[in-house]
């Protein structure tokens, strides 16, 4: 059975990944204009939803454990519960856009490893990379994952550091080859190991308030290290800078602390859990509406050169068909557990 608490925390990051890439048209405009420094601003606050995902995978890998089960099947559960609904929504992707033509048949290949075929697929891979990974790294106890973590926060900065700034301009430098390597999110996907296996306690008996001024703290940090890059605007909004994987790291510790506090869901609360029941199904599904609801509202000059209302105008007419089309697909597949399934619903 479901835990609403975790689906509404999986709903806030479904609503910040498509702020996140509503952003995409503020950082068109001019450096130093004030449109792009709102998109700059604006992703310091919203940075945090893969990292929850990682997070949350590693959390759940331990309470779901099975000792009498293989490598394979293991990876094979996981790999599968990804794999099929990208798939099927890489199809979709791949017609439409072909149809446009900004695709062609022999792009679809390449696009299906590196996750361009969904705009933002690398998440996907991403994941993958840790389904393969899990049945080594779930083994790993406390005290080993205290030592990693740093560790592990130290190789993921070094490496996006080094391809963000450098005079490197290969193809890990950019998008999505910047951010599929499985080593930049081990962080998270550590983290959410340790505090399911001995720190939900520790979590939970720090006071609230130290919670929310290191959050505040990290907000603030974050800014000022998107200010000192702004001129490297791809470094200045990652979610992989030290600040953000700071910020990020608050966050989760913030969800798992508050766990036992969660009282019945209503009003948004039950908002964000519908959402975050079906949150795989908004990551895959929204880009195809994104993209045009932006084309869309941009007809509206005014409205365009007013980013601050544009971005979240799109984001919510992101959200809202996608949520129609969710509706429409519980009402035709209702029951129909494996369809569901197979489209991101469950």
């Amino acid at each position: 059975m479901r835990n609403q608490y975790w689906d509404a925390w999986k709903g806030g990051a479904v609503l910040a990944v498509v702020l996140i890439h509503a952003t995409g048209a503020a950082l068109e405009f001019p450096p130093g204009t004030y449109n792009h420094q709102f998109a700059i601003a604006l992703r310091q606050f919203i940075n945090f939803p893969v990292a929850l995902f990682v997070f949350l995978t590693a959390f759940f890998s331990v309470a779901a454990r099975r000792e009498d089960a293989g490598y394979i099947e293991k990876a094979w559960k996981r790999i599968s519960r990804l794999m099929v609904p990208y798939l099927i929504w890489a199809a979709v992707y791949a017609a439409v856009r072909i149809n446009n033509g900004v695709m062609s048949i022999g792009d679809v290949p390449l696009s299906l490893v590196n996750g361009k075929i969904v705009s933002v697929g690398y998440y996907v891979i991403v994941m993958v990379q840790f389904a393969l990974l899990a049945p080594a790294l779930d083994r790993l106890n406390a005290r080993a994952l205290c030592y990693l973590i740093p560790l592990s926060v130290l190789v993921s900065c070094s490496f996006t550091y080094a391809v963000r700034m450098s005079e490197y301009g290969g193809e890990w430098a950019g998008f999505p080859y910047n951010a599929i390597p499985f080593f930049l999110w081990l962080p998270f996907y550590l983290s959410g190991l340790l505090v399911a296996k001995a720190g939900m306690r520790v979590l939970a008996a720090i006071p609230r308030g130290i919670y929310f001024a290191s959050l505040f703290a990290m907000f603030g940090l974050s800014a000022v290290e998107a200010a000192i890059f702004g001129d490297v605007p791809d470094l200045a909004v990652s979610q992989l800078k030290f600040t953000s994987i700071g910020t990020s790291l608050v966050i989760c510790c913030l969800m798992a602390a508050c766990v036992s506090s969660w009282g019945a869901a209503f009003g948004w609360r039950r908002a964000f859990v519908w959402l975050g029941s079906r949150s795989y199904y908004f990551y895959l599904a929204h880009m195809l509406v994104l993209v045009p609801a932006q084309r869309l509202l941009s007809k509206i000059p005014a409205l365009y050169a007013f980013q601050p209302l544009f971005v979240p105008l799109a984001a919510l007419f992101t959200i809202f068909i996608c949520a129609v089309g969710a509706l429409v697909a519980d009402r035709v597949l209702q029951g129909r557990i494996a369809a569901r399934r197979a489209i991101g619903l469950a």
